[in-house]
């Protein structure tokens, strides 16, 4: 949930303008805090090939940003 609060804060600056691209997927002030999270997530975020669900997501932008999940298999 921290690192999508980065994240959100990135898109509202890259909406209104105020970085790019180039700054992806976290804003100067909050890279280091997402790299250390990136990595602690890595470890635990892996796929059970078991137990694996398939999802689409569709993304409603806006405030907030919503996110509606199809199951698919």
């Amino acid at each position: 949930m921290e690192d999508w609060q980065i994240w959100l804060r990135w898109r509202k600056a890259f909406d209104e303008g105020r970085t790019n691209l180039e700054t992806h997927p976290a804003l100067p002030e909050d890279r280091q805090r997402h790299n250390e999270l990136e990595e602690v997530l890595a470890k635990r975020l892996v796929i059970n090939d078991e137990s694996l669900i398939q999802a689409k997501g569709e993304f409603l932008y806006g405030q907030p940003t919503l996110v509606k999940w199809s199951v698919l298999r």
